[in-house]
């Protein structure tokens, strides 16, 4: 072997472990970001669940206290509540 066939291998061995190099950034970025998403809709799903849950306190608390010549109001609010939690989980 020769000196251009040792600086050949070595020039390819450099493109090689830049390439690796690069696709090993590329990759961490991804898990970075697919990390931070998880995390984001994890929140989300957080903040939905308490939503739900205080609106079943509401919804049982209405349910509850009403006579039966409430129950129609009482229909009319739960419709509104369950619409509102449909439209600020989308």
């Amino acid at each position: 072997m020769n000196i251009d066939d040792s600086n050949l291998v070595m020039y390819r061995l450099a493109a090689e472990k830049d390439a690796s190099e690069r696709d090993s950034r590329e990759k961490e970025t991804k898990l970075l970001n697919l990390t931070r998403q998880l995390e984001e809709l994890r929140d989300r799903l957080t903040e939905s669940e308490r939503l739900r849950t205080q609106q079943q306190r509401e919804l049982d608390d209405l349910t509850s206290s009403q006579d039966d010549a409430g129950k129609n109001v009482c229909f009319s609010a739960i419709f509104i509540i369950l619409v509102n939690c449909i439209s600020s989980t989308l």
